[in-house]
């Protein structure tokens, strides 16, 4: 009778086993999500609301010239602001025109030759006018008679998240071997 008893108790166990088990599968559930993930951009305007490109520039003439550069992106980013000539005005001359800038308190000229902006600059902000005339030296004689040139100006900016500009003495003052692309599109 033993024998018979413990045979019908493994059949009871393993029926309740396998009804246990079923109801498990049964009580399983599975998710699943989509992450959207949207990149942000670092974008840039430059503007010099000011300029209207003289005519019949003399020695010791001063003309309204205000560079500007407004955030349109989406990130904050750090800024730099670069000034070269062409052909028409030698590498003294373009000297001259620089020493003669009054440059605004928030700007730092580097070794590098870029002016850099001095805080982060926020999305949908403007920074002040690197300088707000230029002046043609008074110096400046025959040499440049007659001659047309150009002080080109390029704005360059890198997003603040994750960077770290070099300081000096806690100065901005370079973006260390940053390679700055212009945006895609423009």
């Amino acid at each position: 009778m033993n024998k018979k008893r413990a045979i019908g108790i493994t059949a009871v166990l393993c029926t309740a086993l396998l009804i246990a088990a079923g109801t498990l599968a049964w009580f399983t559930d599975a998710k699943k999500t989509e992450n959207i993930i949207t990149m942000g951009n670092v974008r840039i305007d430059l503007t010099e609301p000011e300029w209207k490109a003289p005519t019949g520039v003399v020695p010791g003439g001063v003309y309204p010239k205000d560079p500007t550069v407004t955030n349109t992106g989406k990130n904050s980013a750090y800024v730099r602001i670069r000034l070269t000539h062409d052909e028409g005005l030698s590498d003294a001359q373009m000297a001259d025109i620089e020493q003669a800038l009054e440059i605004q308190k928030d700007w730092v000229k580097s070794e590098d030759g870029c002016y850099y902006y001095q805080a982060v600059l926020p999305v949908g902000q403007s920074t002040p006018a690197l300088f707000t005339e230029l002046s043609i030296p008074e110096t400046w004689g025959n040499e440049i008679v007659d001659k047309t040139f150009t002080v080109n100006v390029q704005a360059e900016a890198v997003q603040s998240d994750h960077f770290t500009p070099h300081r000096t003495e806690s100065v901005i003052d370079g973006w260390g071997d940053t390679h700055v692309e212009p945006y895609p599109g423009e």
